[in-house]
């Protein structure tokens, strides 16, 4: 690594956030401290100013959420990157979690996963969270724009209303590719609060938008992202099939 990152734990497993801890230090990160409870973690935080904090939702004194929520009340500048890694996995919580711009890891795992995750939050194509609030806004600016243009060019329409769907959907995929394991369960849930919307009219406006780009956009431009894994004559990608692929080719060009 180019230089240290630094890492705050919270985890009331003290063995297990200490086998975190040394795997993470053999791969070149610091960690300055492992807090068991939720107030001693906040107290960290905004002591150390760490680049990532690892915790569970499950702490004494102050839950997972709780610390969030009192992390935003920080300057956007002083957020660190967060990896909720808890045994919790039921939609509901694993969508708050997303929705307070956390990425999610499901607990237990090897130590080598949650280090190939670490690894993944700090790489220059990472795909977190869902609609992370810690991602920087100028990031986030110029991702919304290269989205909205690849959009345009394969001919999905700003006046259509699966267009803005699509703009936020595949945004979290590309910092989040699992989240399309959870279209119906997390993604259409998260995208109908958002825009006041229900989960199924998301479906359709998006399946419409995707219809519409194969049926009257560039053919050309519509092969140059998809490239031979879409044959536009013999049928159309799934909604998540789409914004995999054009995740794919924006972070890869």
């Amino acid at each position: 690594m180019n230089e240290t990152i630094t890492v705050v734990i919270g985890d009331t497993n003290a063995e297990y956030a200490q086998a975190i801890r040394h795997g993470l230090e053999a791969h070149g990160y610091t960690v300055l401290r492992v807090a068991e409870d939720g107030i001693t973690l906040i107290d960290a935080i905004k002591r150390m100013r760490p680049g990532l904090v690892i915790m569970d939702v499950i702490l004494s004194r102050l839950d997972g959420f709780a610390v969030m929520e009192e992390l935003h009340q920080l300057p956007s500048l002083e957020w660190p990157k967060i990896l909720v890694h808890t045994a919790l996995n039921q939609e509901n919580i694993m969508l708050r979690i997303y929705s307070m711009g956390a990425d999610y890891l499901s607990k237990p795992a090897p130590i080598s996963q949650v280090v190939r995750r670490v690894d993944a939050m700090f790489a220059g194509n990472y795909r977190q969270g869902v609609e992370s609030a810690i991602y920087q806004s100028m990031q986030n600016d110029e991702l919304r724009q290269k989205v909205s243009v690849c959009l345009k060019r394969l001919g999905i329409s700003p006046r259509l209303r699966g267009y803005q769907y699509l703009v936020e959907g595949i945004l979290l995929v590309m910092r989040d590719i699992s989240i399309l394991d959870r279209c119906t369960s997390v993604l259409y849930p998260y995208l109908g609060k958002i825009f006041h919307s229900t989960p199924e009219r998301v479906e359709r406006c998006m399946r419409y938008s995707i219809e519409t780009a194969f049926e009257r956009g560039n053919l050309s431009d519509i092969e140059q992202v998809f490239g031979y894994t879409v044959d536009v004559s013999k049928g159309k990608p799934t909604n998540s099939q789409f914004m995999a692929m054009v995740a794919d080719h924006l972070l890869l060009n």
